[in-house]
Formats: structure tokens, sequence, C-alpha cells
């Protein structure tokens, strides 16, 4: 399984859009490739106070997130 983590909103604007669209086409290889499930919680809304800095979720960020992937763990094995 891939996923990426939530992402800190703000930096948004600022990343090389074709950075973003070849990560996506990697990924898409990646998925269709080996077969694996790819879970994309980057767009959720998670506010700043939920990030130690741009790169990383701080405690608070992380406990949260552990929670929502646990769930989506959880939710999809029992399919």
């Amino acid at each position: 399984m891939l996923f990426t983590a939530p992402m800190y909103n703000e930096i948004y604007p600022y990343l090389v859009q074709d950075n973003i669209e070849q990560n996506k086409k990697d990924i898409e290889g990646i998925v269709k490739k080996y077969d694996v499930q790819y879970w994309d919680f980057s767009n959720e809304n998670y506010n700043k106070e939920l990030f130690y800095n741009v790169d990383h979720l701080n405690s608070k960020g992380a406990q949260k997130f552990s929670k929502q992937l646990n769930e989506k763990l959880l939710t999809s094995s029992s399919d």
C-alpha cells in the first residue's frame, strides 16, 4: 500500500505543478505494475497547528493522521 500524508495547505500553491503531475503518473504506474492500493490524504483539511513544519506533522497531527489511517486500514480490510 502507498499513501500520501496530509500536506501543509499553505505551501501547495508554491509547489511545481509539473512535479506534482509527474508524481501522480509515477504512482499510477507503481499501482498498476505491482497491484497495490494508493490512498491520497494530501488534500485533507489539516490546520497548520497540526504541523511541526511544512513537511512534517507534529505529535497532535501524527496522532490524528494515525487514527485516520488506522480507520481506513480497518475498513478496507473488511471489504
